[in-house]
């Protein structure tokens, strides 16, 4: 294992670390952000939680249960990869029952935490192994799968946070409005 293989391991550590604390953020303002409310360019709030959460079952827990089942240190195989389009179209293509908001962010802070936990027990060699990916015929190491997952992920969490931006830019204009008339 290079220097550059476990600060690469280091980095994905410290990014599913970073996305547990973003959750744990956006989870506080449950009671003041309209969740289901969809902004005129795309999917609401709750819709990319769920759809954060419908990836996670797909392709981040069955790759995880993969690789601690599977100590022979084999290629393992995945049918798809993770992309942003493919992440929306889980949730609208209603995989299952959209979650409540509280619900979602329980989930999806224990399911990271426990992405986060099993990936510190990993070692560099299991970061190492190769995935065949079906859709694509070709191989990715575990490291860049998660790596390509967090960036759909973070892509995903930058769009909310520029919606609750947009959302409190908006509220302060309203109020200065307010105030001048």
């Amino acid at each position: 294992m290079t220097q550059a293989n476990q600060e690469i391991n280091n980095i994905l550590l410290e990014r599913l670390g970073y996305l547990i604390h973003e959750l744990q953020a956006l989870q506080t303002l449950t009671d003041v952000l309209p969740f289901d409310q969809e902004p005129p360019e795309g999917t609401s709030v709750l819709g990319h939680l769920n759809s954060i959460f419908q990836a996670e079952n797909k392709w981040v827990s069955p790759l995880i249960d993969k690789i601690l089942l599977d100590s022979s240190g084999q290629s393992l195989s995945m049918e798809s990869i993770p992309t942003m389009e493919g992440v929306n179209d889980l949730s609208a293509s209603g995989n299952s029952d959209p979650l409540e908001v509280t619900q979602i962010f329980a989930r999806l802070i224990e399911s990271r935490s426990k992405v986060l936990n099993h990936c510190k027990v990993l070692s560099n060699d299991d970061f190492n192994r190769k995935i065949w990916i079906e859709t694509i015929e070709e191989q990715l190491t575990i490291s860049d799968f998660i790596h390509l997952f967090l960036d759909v992920e973070t892509l995903i969490l930058k769009s909310i946070g520029r919606f609750v931006s947009d959302l409190q830019t908006e509220n302060i204009m309203m109020r200065s409005a307010g105030i001048r008339s």
